[in-house]
């Protein structure tokens, strides 16, 4: 998820240069998002698993 910040925050002020596209800025925030998605799930999962073993 780090790595996936990072390619926004490095895509974003090129973006507002306009020296990449606006596809490739939205391409990284949809990345994170799902690396972001991806962790939320992870740590229900682990919850629920916790919780069963109780």
């Amino acid at each position: 998820m780090n790595a996936a910040q990072m390619q926004v925050d490095k895509v974003r002020p090129l973006v507002e240069q306009d020296i990449v596209s606006d596809y490739q800025f939205k391409g990284a925030q949809y990345t994170l998002e799902s690396q972001q998605a991806a962790l939320a799930q992870a740590k229900a999962a682990f919850n629920n698993a916790r919780t069963n073993l109780s």
